[in-house]
């Protein structure tokens, strides 16, 4: 991780230009956010969610930075890399991402990808979990 506090930190993606760092953290115990920093020298940071978020990732032009919402949403936020600034604008959701958990578990990285244009979401989504039968002894039951 390029990030290192005390904080929970995981999911950083450096951006498509190289200059911005996106990550999620979580401090103290309270719920995970995505943050972006400049890169490699860290001076500036900024909270671009609101409400929670995980799994940052950032569309091919870094026009947009797309994560998940603890409704397991995905979002999408607008943001502008020009020289050694960065703004961002308002989060919108996108469509339900259905994933398997809205942190993605032991995920290392994201649950979904996007094209270069943001135009279309390859999404993992969560699949019903089905009962198994587990037969204990079951070589006694076969013909001898």
């Amino acid at each position: 991780m390029l990030v290192a506090t005390p904080a929970d930190e995981r999911g950083g993606r450096v951006s498509p230009d190289g200059r911005w760092f996106a990550y999620t953290s979580r401090t103290g115990g309270g719920r995970f956010e995505i943050y972006v920093q400049s890169y490699p020298s860290g001076n500036a940071k900024w909270q671009i969610s609101r409400g929670g978020g995980m799994q940052p990732i950032w569309r091919a032009d870094g026009r947009e930075l797309y994560y998940i919402s603890p409704e397991r949403n995905l979002v999408a936020v607008p943001v502008k890399t020009a020289g050694a600034d960065f703004a961002f604008g308002e989060p919108r959701t996108l469509m339900a991402a259905r994933t398997a958990g809205w942190e993605g578990g032991n995920v290392m990285g994201a649950q979904y990808a996007a094209t270069a244009d943001g135009q279309r979401f390859l999404i993992s989504t969560a699949a019903e979990m089905q009962p198994i039968t587990v037969m204990v002894n079951w070589a006694a039951s076969l013909p001898r």
